[in-house]
């Protein structure tokens, strides 16, 4: 699916908190918008094994390591992710 606006929110073991942000965003009707959850390294596997199978105004994608708040945003844009969560994040 193409969109012409996405957002990313990165997140670092804070399930509680995204767990209610995403069933927010679920029931939203955005057409042409998407939120990109970006999993910046988070030791909780419970939140991981949460965000694999995305919902239907996100996907998620994971990096290995904690990249800090800056580092959480630009990690999509810089392509190292793309296909995640079927889409092609380094391109517009």
């Amino acid at each position: 699916m193409n969109y012409n606006m996405t957002m990313v929110i990165p997140v670092f073991n804070d399930r509680d908190s995204l767990e209610v942000l995403l069933k927010k965003i679920d029931t939203m009707e955005t057409p042409g918008f998407h939120f990109l959850i970006v999993d910046n390294g988070s030791t909780d596997l419970e939140l991981s094994t949460y965000l694999e199978n995305g919902g239907t105004n996100w996907s998620s994608i994971r990096t290995p390591q904690n990249l800090g708040f800056g580092g959480g945003h630009n990690v999509w844009n810089q392509g190292k992710f793309n296909g995640m969560g079927g889409m092609d994040a380094g391109k517009s």
